[in-house]
């Protein structure tokens, strides 16, 4: 083979190459052209605050708006066994204690009145006392005290726990929960304040019972 045809054999494939590369060069200026196609970049690992069910509640109540979730409360294990006599009210009840039968009274909530005798019947108080009459049902109750076991007229405060509809429940809680009471802080009976007002907040977020008016109102 003679020099002629060796050196034009070289240039061919040096001109090859050369053209290859200037394709590839063209091929990437376009990718950075405005409205080319471009890959998106590999994503970051998620900071530990934004990975799936790290969040709190308490994040996600102030990004939908929504109250603090009201956990379940356990009766304690001191609790007195009695038998409901009557329903007075939506936060009172007589009940039968060693042979005796005693006003009480729940602790932490205020339910409308209906049984006053210087207060005309309240909205929502007819709906509170039926609300209590429906959910001490099995006519027995579980009390526990705080720190001041009476009030000043005599009656026992409590805490009151039955059963209703196949499942240990919170009384106090659950007249605040369906809006049909307010929280209330009658120190030094204080022990689940917290846990009423967060009830209590729901409860106004949803508009139900007693904050439905208010709700409207607010229309």
């Amino acid at each position: 083979m003679g020099p002629f045809r060796r050196d034009f054999g070289f240039r061919a494939r040096w001109t090859a190459w050369t053209l290859v590369a200037a394709i590839l060069l063209a091929s990437q200026a376009c990718g950075d052209r405005p409205g080319a196609e471009t890959r998106s970049p590999a994503r970051k690992p998620p900071a530990s605050d934004d990975l799936p069910g790290e969040r709190t509640s308490e994040s996600a109540g102030r990004v939908t708006g929504a109250a603090p979730e009201v956990q379940p409360v356990e009766a304690p294990e001191d609790c007195v066994s009695c038998r409901v006599v009557r329903v007075v009210d939506g936060d009172t009840i007589k009940v039968e204690i060693d042979g005796k039968v005693e006003s009480v009274r729940y602790i932490g909530i205020d339910t409308p009145e209906t049984v006053h005798p210087n207060k005309p019947t309240q909205p929502f108080g007819p709906e509170a006392s039926a609300f209590n009459k429906e959910i001490l049902d099995s006519g027995e109750v579980l009390l526990s005290f705080d720190l001041e076991e009476r009030d000043h007229f005599g009656r026992r405060l409590a805490y009151v726990y039955t059963v209703y509809e196949n499942r240990r429940v919170f009384v106090n809680l659950e007249l605040v929960r369906a809006g049909l009471a307010r929280a209330r802080e009658y120190p030094p009976n204080v022990t689940y304040a917290e846990i009423f007002r967060k009830a209590e907040a729901q409860a106004r977020e949803a508009g139900l019972g007693i904050w439905s008016e208010s709700r409207e109102s607010g229309r």
